[in-house]
């Protein structure tokens, strides 16, 4: 579309504390150009498929490791791919049966016993690890709220591509785990996302609170990225509700095939069509079903200089 941006997590930040930056590079358009139109209604072939996940606080490890296998599994990874969690969580484990279970039990009484968010606890075989890692946090002073973390950031990852004939030849599943990050207290979140050979890329994501078991949450978004997946659209949901503004924006007509339009993409029209009275929004549904639609918006081909004059009614 012819605009120039960067965004880079440059610090992480989770549920309590925050913290997190987010560094934005924009490069102005020059004076007379315009947002170019978006052309995308042909997905293509699903080619890569990723689960990454990032963590804060070394003891989070084995629940990102969890949630990573959780995930994966239910994507269809080979287990070749999942060795990057795998081996996370048997060495989580290994760890925390050599320190044993004592002191472990007794944190959890004095700190779970009592009442407000230090009180909640988690559910299944993991569903313990947020409440344990924040009560490490807590506990690590200034240089947890500085972010100083007392590891280093580690990236590691393992990947299987399919090879011989057939419709999976050439698939690439590739797994991430990335920490323990510098952050003002511990935690998990987890993408997972599917590249297509026609350069689409479709994802979710979701941080993995301390009630949840990350178990069921690697397998619920492994669920939405099937469904984002099955409706053929060229962008997921959070994607489109974002490039509805920019197309609005654009000099001629944009179609875009997703799926059917969540709250934040019509809002996000209503919007448009209120600081841009010439812009058209429609969402078409495509005939042969699976819920697709598509997105098409003339644009009111706003350049630089005309944007002061641009006026709400």
């Amino acid at each position: 579309m012819g605009v120039r941006a960067a965004a880079v997590p440059s610090r992480r930040g989770f549920f309590p504390k925050g913290g997190g930056r987010l560094d934005l590079v924009c490069h102005p358009m020059p004076a007379g150009e315009r947002v170019r139109p978006l052309l995308l209604e042909e997905r293509g072939e699903v080619a890569e498929q990723l689960v990454r996940v990032v963590f804060a606080g070394a003891a989070a490890e084995a629940g990102a490791a969890a949630v990573g296998v959780a995930a994966a599994t239910a994507l269809g990874f080979p287990g070749e791919a999942m060795e990057v969690f795998t081996s996370a969580a048997a060495a989580a484990g290994a760890s925390a049966g050599r320190s044993g279970g004592g002191d472990r039990r007794s944190r959890d009484k004095g700190r779970n016993g009592r009442g407000g968010r230090g009180g909640r606890r988690g559910r299944g075989g993991h569903g313990r690890f947020m409440a344990e890692t924040a009560a490490e946090a807590e506990g690590s002073g200034a240089a947890a709220a500085a972010g100083s973390g007392s590891a280093a950031s580690k990236h590691r990852a393992s990947e299987s591509v399919a090879e011989g004939a057939g419709g999976s030849a050439g698939m690439r599943w590739r797994c991430e785990l990335i920490g323990p990050e510098p952050a003002a207290c511990s935690g998990v979140s987890v993408l997972v996302g599917a590249m297509t050979d026609n350069g689409c890329v479709l994802t979710r994501s979701a941080p993995i609170g301390g009630r949840e078991d990350p178990v069921k949450a690697g397998r619920g978004l492994a669920r939405e990225l099937f469904a984002e997946l099955a409706h053929g659209g060229c962008v997921d949901e959070h994607a489109l509700d974002q490039l509805i503004i920019w197309m609005a924006l654009a000099d001629g007509e944009s179609r875009v095939r997703c799926g059917p339009p969540s709250l934040h993409t019509t809002t996000a029209a209503d919007i448009a069509r209120v600081f841009l009275p010439t812009v058209e929004i429609t969402f078409e549904p495509i005939a042969e079903g699976k819920h697709g639609h598509v997105a098409v918006v003339k644009g009111a081909g706003l350049s630089p200089g005309s944007v002061a004059s641009a006026r709400a009614p």
